[in-house]
């Protein structure tokens, strides 16, 4: 997909607000997750439990009503800068946005996306909105895209990452269903972000090249390059995000290949969340046992080869 989602934009806003001072103050990383949930955004911010060290990390996470999940401290909290909130909407709206990353680092919010050329005004209008309405934001980059292991093996933070990859099989009555089918199939996309709403918005692109695209049913990014921004409904994928936000996981990457019938999902996040993670797939299985799950491949991001 580094074609397609082909130019990136790094962002930092300073927020003034206690959890960011607090961050400041103790000198924390927190891993970030957004959860667009209707008019809502939900942020869950984690650190693995061997990161609170110190007495001064107890008050921080008891101040902002922490909660423990096996290894891993979250705090969840939603958006009250509405002015904020707005400008991250209107971002993930841009049709090819996908947003990669985005963390808390001793105060600062980075926020990590990539988009497709076509859309290089629409994303170009928000930035300048945004950084006209909100004091603090800064745009550290904007250019082309580097490929997606060069950005997560680059980008410093404090924790390693893992990427994985799940097979399933799409069962008979699913492929009956209406939900992918505008898109034929064969096709790969990236989830543009996490949603609690039903459906999940993604950017696509078409391998098959007879496939003909009915252009009234899809956002078009590109027709020339069969790029497409589509919403659509996938019980397994709804599951999974389910139980990901109620554990307070945070994937910074989602990408599929369907070639029918074969469904192959690629995840990268932080290694601190393997338990809690293939819980989540082992549960799945269970609850879908026509779509044949399997765990296809486990590695340590670092040791994966870029080419």
């Amino acid at each position: 997909m580094h074609n397609v989602t082909n130019r990136q934009c790094v962002l930092n806003i300073e927020l003034k607000n206690p959890l960011p001072e607090m961050t400041r103050k103790f000198g924390l990383y927190l891993q970030t997750n957004l959860f667009l949930s209707g008019d809502r955004i939900v942020v869950i911010h984690a650190m693995p439990d061997d990161f609170v060290n110190s007495r001064e990390k107890d008050i921080f996470l008891t101040q902002f009503g922490a909660e423990k999940i096996d290894n891993i401290w979250a705090i969840r909290h939603e958006t009250d800068d509405k002015v904020t909130e707005s400008f991250i909407r209107d971002l993930i709206g841009v049709k090819s946005v996908v947003l990669d990353d985005v963390f808390l680092d001793r105060g600062l919010y980075r926020f990590i996306f990539r988009f497709n050329e076509h859309d290089q005004a629409a994303v170009s209008r928000t930035l300048l909105k945004g950084a006209r309405n909100i004091n603090g934001l800064n745009i550290e980059y904007l250019g082309e895209s580097p490929p997606l292991l060069h950005i997560f093996k680059n980008t410093t933070r404090a924790f390693p990452l893992v990427y994985v990859e799940i097979k399933n099989i799409l069962p008979r009555e699913e492929m009956e269903r209406k939900g992918d089918m505008p898109m034929g199939s064969k096709w790969a996309r990236e989830i543009k972000s996490r949603t609690l709403d039903r459906g999940l918005e993604a950017v696509y692109h078409i391998h098959d090249p007879d496939r003909i695209i009915d252009e009234s049913k899809v956002s078009v990014i590109s027709s020339e390059d069969r790029i497409y921004g589509y919403k659509s409904e996938n019980r397994l994928l709804n599951y999974w995000s389910k139980q990901l936000y109620e554990n307070s996981i945070t994937i910074m990457w989602l990408f599929q290949d369907f070639r029918a019938p074969e469904f192959n999902t690629a995840f990268i996040f932080p290694r601190f969340y393997v338990q809690q993670f293939f819980r989540i797939i082992e549960s799945s299985a269970r609850e879908f046992p026509d779509w044949k799950i399997s765990v296809n491949l486990v590695r340590e991001l670092n040791n994966i080869d870029e080419d």
